[in-house]
C-alpha cells in the first residue's frame, strides 16, 4: 500500500490521480499515514458504496478545480 502510493505520487504520468484508500485498518494512525503519503481520502472496510461514490466525486471535483 505505502510503496504503491509513493510510486504513484512520484510518477510524472500518474501523480495527478486522486487516491482513495479502502483499508481493513480502522485506526487514526493509518489514516494519518495514508494521507501523509498523498491519499486524498480514506475509508475503512466494510464501506458503503454510496459514500465511496460521493468521495470519488468530491476528489475529482477538487482535482478539476485545482487544475
Amino acid at each position: 500500500g505505502w510503496e504503491f502510493i509513493n510510486n504513484l505520487r512520484t510518477s510524472i504520468v500518474y501523480s495527478n490521480i486522486p487516491i482513495i484508500i479502502l483499508s481493513g485498518a480502522d485506526d487514526v494512525e493509518s489514516k494519518i499515514n495514508y494521507e501523509y503519503q498523498g491519499a486524498v481520502d480514506y475509508m475503512p472496510k466494510p464501506f458503503d458504496p454510496e459514500v465511496l461514490l460521493e468521495k470519488i466525486d468530491r476528489a475529482l471535483l477538487v482535482r478539476y478545480i485545482a487544475d
